[in-house]
């Protein structure tokens, strides 16, 4: 008798082994709350949209009728507007949806409390004492769609928790300028133009499985609470030459991105902007985007490597080494890396520069040339990413090097991927280098 059960025993630690070995892998489960999050804000937003279906469905066939109920009507238009505004979707499918949001929401539980278990016998504590909050929101709150617990009349409508496409983006975007009465697209007194980004959730950072990822690029969690003003291209020479009085690029073309211009050049000059006559009337306040910032204004409700899909897609959206001079230089990504002395020499040899803003298609947000063209500084020092899920993030209080984003004209595509950083010291100036501003959003601004 003992020896079965000495032999169950050892037959079940046996059994044990691989799940504890999968447990010792941060970067394991890491990437399984990365899938959990994505999965599950993947079926919100296919709640949103069948509702979405239902209530088109619904209108259409009431207009379709030989006397159209036209108080019918208006009140099908208030539901599609509740439900893009605030996230509440109508009473007569509330029940359907509610009860599918709720599984939605225990499938993430389940994962998240998974996770915090592995992360834990993977002495991270630290990762796992991050997931607890979320945890208790969806015990509490399962049944809401993501983001909704936190919006509202008081507090604006729903904010943008990605994935979602561009005509969500463009939807989202007009939500929060009716709400906060102003436009889309706004312009200030130099002619700088503006897109309304709004407040948002996104996964910053890179999937463990990421073709091409970085390993200081971790993914994490970021909410960013505030709506915000984004250039909507990068800052040109016309317009530094305008606040500034110089030009200090080497390529001169008005409209052409502002170049050699160092971190402190691109501080000083949303000092001075902010200081004109106009501006200080309107009360707008310029800086660099934060590094969270930029990359939601480069994601513009995106999950994948970069903002509008597939890379052969590049050369529509960003000037790279690839297309940015004479002819298109036909390198693999492969062939790259196995010889970037190459791909060097050949951009010499085709004369490969920037190009005027704007020329190329923008992203989901209405941005232009996150992508490529020239790097941009952002606010933040360089540093690691915290793990856990962040509010408004400004990076770490101190460092040597400020951080870079989006890839620029001499580099090979999967140089301009989403989440690649760069950084340099902030004195540091170059010819594939410029910046793009943000104005912060105040009352004074919404009047």
């Amino acid at each position: 008798m003992w020896q079965t059960r000495l032999q169950m025993v050892l037959a079940a630690l046996v059994c044990c082994v691989p799940v504890v070995a999968a447990a010792d892998n941060l970067d394991d489960i890491d990437k399984r709350v990365h899938d959990g999050r994505a999965a599950y804000i993947a079926e919100s937003n296919a709640i949103v949209a069948e509702i979405h279906k239902e209530i088109d469905a619904k209108e259409e066939m009431e207009r379709d009728r030989a006397n159209p109920n036209l108080d019918r009507i208006k009140s099908l238009k208030a539901d599609r507007e509740r439900l893009d505004e605030d996230g509440k979707y109508p009473t007569w499918v509330a029940a359907k949806f509610k009860a599918r949001q709720l599984k939605n929401s225990g499938t993430l539980m389940s994962v998240l409390n998974e996770a915090r278990r592995d992360y834990v016998r993977a002495k991270g504590d630290d990762k796992a004492e991050s997931l607890t909050a979320e945890i208790e929101r969806l015990r509490t709150d399962g049944s809401s769609l993501p983001g909704n617990s936190t919006s509202g009349s008081a507090d604006g409508p729903a904010p943008a928790v990605m994935p979602f496409d561009v005509k969500r983006a463009k939807q989202l975007q007009l939500n929060w300028a009716r709400h906060l009465k102003v436009g889309v697209e706004s312009t200030n007194s130099v002619g700088m133009k503006f897109v309304l980004i709004p407040p948002s959730e996104f996964m910053m950072g890179s999937a463990i499985t990421e073709s091409g990822r970085r390993p200081d690029e971790t993914p994490h969690r970021v909410r960013l609470t505030k709506p915000l003003l984004v250039g909507a291209y990068e800052v040109t020479q016309d317009q530094y030459q305008k606040v500034m009085g110089s030009n200090p690029s080497d390529q001169k073309e008005g409209s052409n991105p502002v170049t050699h211009v160092s971190w402190n050049d691109a501080m000083a000059f949303c000092e001075k902007l902010s200081q004109l006559p106009k501006e200080i009337e309107g009360r707008k306040v310029y800086r660099l985007p934060t590094e969270a910032e930029w990359e939601n204004a480069c994601r513009a409700g995106s999950t994948t490597r970069f903002s509008f899909g597939d890379v052969r897609l590049i050369d529509q959206y960003g000037w790279s080494g690839r297309n940015s001079g004479m002819s298109i230089i036909e390198l693999t990504e492969e062939q790259y890396e196995a010889n970037p002395a190459e791909f060097a020499k050949r951009i010499g040899s085709n004369k490969c520069q920037h190009h005027r803003v704007g020329r190329l298609k923008p992203n989901a947000w209405g941005l232009f040339d996150m992508h490529g063209n020239v790097a941009e500084w952002c606010s933040d020092w360089y540093g690691e990413y915290p793990p856990e899920t962040v509010v408004n993030p400004t990076g770490p209080d101190g460092g040597t090097q400020r951080t870079v984003r989006g890839g620029n004209w001499f580099d090979a595509p999967n140089f301009l991927l989403t989440a690649r950083r760069g950084r340099s010291e902030p004195h540091a100036s170059y010819n594939n280098r410029g910046f793009r501003v943000v104005c912060e959003i105040s009352d004074a601004n919404t009047k």
